[in-house]
């Protein structure tokens, strides 16, 4: 048994030391405990620091993720605002610009010596050489065929056929319309006709014809079926040819644009 001594020597040892701890915490127990709080501090700071950061992350995460839903709910709240917003003011727009059509074809009525009624445009001719269109008003109205159709800025064409509660309007470009015109300035007069595009021809000028490029050209009002001094359109091109001289008239009234129209109520005609 030779370790039996080497063993006895170190249980004593160790009961020695555990003897000397004992009195070590009896007298000094608040110290230690001091000092077994720093050590266990400084061994778990670093980890509590970790989680500490990351919660502190997740929580402004959390709260990005929050204000970016409350943004996008006002986003979506301001985008339905605006459109409505829009809406508003393309509808007043329209009406605004209602009104003041209105205005003038009232501001025309009050000139014009002759009874007027009021129609819309509901459709247009699908042949571009037939320039024409149709309106809301016919024989109920007493619309009658050849009554002159008109706008505030000057002429449109005639009522070439009527149904009972429309009537089919022949435009002043289109080809098959002709009518008695002055030139405004110099009262040089001529036959006005269609071309079936955009423009008018004033044909069959005298060669000694004073006309100048800009000249306002009106009804004659020959015939009793056009009242005399309506606006038609003005002369951008002269063309003078061995006999007479012919002109190009752009009319005042935008024809592609129509809405509203006025038709003058005269007696019956057998224009056409």
């Amino acid at each position: 048994m030779p370790n039996r001594p080497l063993n006895s020597i170190i249980a004593v040892s160790i009961l020695i030391f555990f003897s000397f701890t004992l009195m070590s915490l009896s007298i000094k127990g608040e110290r230690f405990i001091g000092i077994m709080h720093r050590i266990s501090y400084t061994l778990f700071s670093p980890s509590r620091s970790f989680f500490s950061n990351i919660g502190k992350d997740m929580f402004d995460i959390i709260q990005r993720i929050n204000a970016l839903n409350s943004a996008a709910k006002e986003n979506k709240k301001l985008k339905k605002e605006i459109e409505y917003l829009n809406y508003k003011i393309s509808k007043l727009t329209e009406e605004k610009i209602e009104n003041k059509r209105l205005r003038r074809l009232l501001g025309l009525k009050r000139k014009i010596h002759h009874r007027v009624l009021i129609a819309s445009v509901t459709a247009w001719s699908p042949v571009y050489y037939l320039r024409s269109i149709f309106i809301d008003k016919g024989e109920k109205d007493h619309i009658r065929k050849g009554m002159a159709v008109i706008t505030y800025r000057g002429l449109v064409g005639r009522v070439k056929e009527v149904y009972h509660d429309r009537s089919k309007v022949i435009l002043l470009t289109d080809r098959g319309f002709s009518i008695g015109a002055m030139i405004e300035r110099s009262r040089n007069t001529s036959v006005l006709s269609g071309s079936g595009g955009s423009f008018c021809y004033l044909n069959y000028l005298p060669l000694s014809a004073d006309i100048r490029i800009g000249d306002k050209v009106i009804t004659v009002g020959f015939g009793g079926t056009f009242p005399k001094g309506i606006a038609i359109g003005r002369i951008v091109k002269i063309k003078k040819r061995p006999l007479y001289i012919t002109a190009i008239v752009v009319p005042y009234v935008d024809l592609s644009r129509l809405e509203e129209v006025f038709v003058i109520l005269r007696e019956r005609s057998n224009g056409t």
